[in-house]
């Protein structure tokens, strides 16, 4: 009986201490490297978040750790990380990796071993062999993996380390089979300024939208249209790739614009963070942080600053949506306030589609200049709940920064963008306006917790939008207002809610539409 009453108690303690919300850490320590390239440029994340809440990050090693990629996950209940394991050896020093976490809490890896491509993924209990995407052997680096919205896993690399001057791309390969096999490579982008690619970096970053679209930005040179660095991108419809089109068209003839950072609402628009080189400008503050995005049909729009920091020295952004619609773009940036200028990672979030940005928010304090590996963001936002016991919503970022107190010299460090609600009410007018009434099926649906309403209105209407339960109870009202014709789409985050079927219904005067929405937590 008394043993009995001991393991019963133990139980109980341990019931009670699961039952609490714990808080991880931010800014934290993840991990030490003898590498300054742990995490390299903004090729894509190295760090990601999966549906069931695990978040993992991976980094680089140099000759002292035997020239590893390395990964770590961490521990909800004991509020760390855990130790970094190896996940692949033999790789260069500048291994690069990039993660993705799919919606069935599966882990993506590509990185180089010996300037080769490779992919693993981890399934919650082990990391699979390792397989060869390339199908030659081109010194290749600073590889970008996604997976799109069919499952299909894809690949990009850069060939800039080849010395030859003829055989520097940016190649693209895919997987339809889950990274049993591997496509022959497209080629996206050729350097045109032969070895400009070597010296200089051409970065490709990926992103996938929800209908079989993906698509890829990178920087070059293009001799016949300006000296000054360009970024460009290029999508595959689903079919084929498209020609490559310019992001920047407006300040291509006057500075150099570097790294881009992609990412795709639920819209399916396109949006992207750049920078430019600030001693370009005769205003040195204006190298900030730029944005720009585009809709089917038409042109990019006018890059427009998204940061206004005092001398103006920001760079290597990434961005990040949240299934609410709500973006996250993080950078580095000097900070005066930590002495002599020095580059800490800074935060900016627009919660309208980038119509409005926030004020910026300095997330490290690092007293020296910060390795110049811009900050990653994870793919996946996510709500509190969503994201694990211990997360609180929002934004993963992960970055290098030197470490005097460590004998590797450098540390990596994690640390959260708060979760942001978007604006309630989002209007889409175009300049037309509606010709009839009409509500559509919220998406995505399944959803969990966030999906997004539209309807549109062809004149001016008291307008009410409530949500209900199965049996008819109110659970939420979301609109009770006057609203004048056009089109709107509204964002419903279902946090409060528990699982389950609910019934949304749009009232005016002269109109009523009920449709089934599905909440599964």
């Amino acid at each position: 009986m008394k043993s009995k009453v001991i393991v019963l108690t133990i139980l109980s303690a341990f019931t009670m201490m699961s039952s609490f919300v714990w808080a991880q850490p931010s800014p934290s320590k993840v991990a030490t490297t003898d590498d300054n390239f742990g995490t390299s440029f903004n090729n894509g994340p190295c760090i990601d978040r999966a549906p069931n809440g695990t978040v993992m990050a991976l980094f680089g090693t140099s000759a002292n750790h035997n020239n590893s990629v390395m990964w770590t996950t961490y521990d909800d209940l004991f509020e760390t990380w855990n130790p970094p394991q190896v996940l692949d050896e033999g790789t260069p020093t500048r291994s690069t990796p990039s993660l993705f976490a799919d919606n069935n809490n599966v882990f993506h890896a590509t990185w180089s071993r010996n300037w080769v491509i490779y992919y693993a993924q981890y399934d919650g209990l082990q990391w699979s062999t390792p397989v060869q995407v390339q199908k030659d052997t081109l010194a290749s680096n600073q590889n970008s993996i996604i997976v799109d919205s069919n499952g299909y896993i894809w690949i990009a690399w850069s060939t800039y380390y080849q010395s030859d001057d003829s055989l520097e791309n940016i190649f693209i390969s895919h997987s339809t089979d889950n990274g049993a096999t591997w496509s022959d490579a497209d080629t996206l982008f050729t350097d045109i300024v032969p070895g400009i690619v070597t010296s200089n970096f051409s970065v490709p970053y990926l992103a996938a939208d929800h209908s079989g679209k993906v698509g890829v930005t990178v920087r070059e040179k293009d001799s016949d249209v300006s000296s000054k660095y360009q970024l460009y991108f290029q999508e595959y419809d689903g079919a084929q790739w498209g020609a490559p089109e310019a992001l920047s068209a407006s300040l291509h003839d006057s500075i150099d614009c570097y790294q881009a950072s992609l990412c795709y609402d639920f819209n399916n628009k396109r949006h992207v963070a750049l920078y430019t080189d600030e001693a370009d400008w005769s205003d040195v503050s204006k190298g900030q942080i730029y944005y720009t995005s585009k809709v089917d049909g038409e042109d990019w729009t006018f890059p427009v600053a998204i940061t206004a920091d005092p001398g103006g020295v920001a760079d290597y952004p990434a961005i990040a949506i949240a299934d609410n619609d709500v973006m996250y773009v993080t950078y580095l940036q000097q900070s005066f306030d930590s002495g002599a200028g020095a580059r800490n990672v800074f935060y900016v979030t627009s919660n309208d589609g980038g119509m409005t940005w926030s004020d910026t928010v300095k997330v490290s304090n690092s007293p020296t200049n910060l390795i110049l590996r811009g900050p990653n963001i994870g793919t996946h936002p996510r709500a509190a709940g969503v994201g694990g016991t211990s997360f609180e919503g929002g934004a993963d970022l992960f970055w290098i920064e030197d470490d005097t107190t460590e004998a590797d010299g450098y540390s990596m460090y994690y640390a959260r963008i708060p979760w942001v609600n978007p604006t309630a009410v989002e209007a889409r007018n175009n300049g037309s306006i509606p010709d009839a009434f009409q509500l559509t099926q919220n998406y995505p649906n399944p959803f969990n917790p966030v999906t997004h309403i539209e309807f549109q209105l062809p004149v001016s209407a008291k307008v009410q939008l409530k949500v209900y339960n199965m049996l008819g109870r109110e659970v939420a009202s979301l609109i009770d207002k006057d609203m004048t014709a056009g089109y709107y789409k509204m964002t419903f985050d279902a946090s409060d809610l528990a699982s389950g079927v609910y019934f949304y219904r749009l009232m005016t005067d002269s109109y009523v539409a009920t449709y089934k929405m599905i909440l599964m937590k």
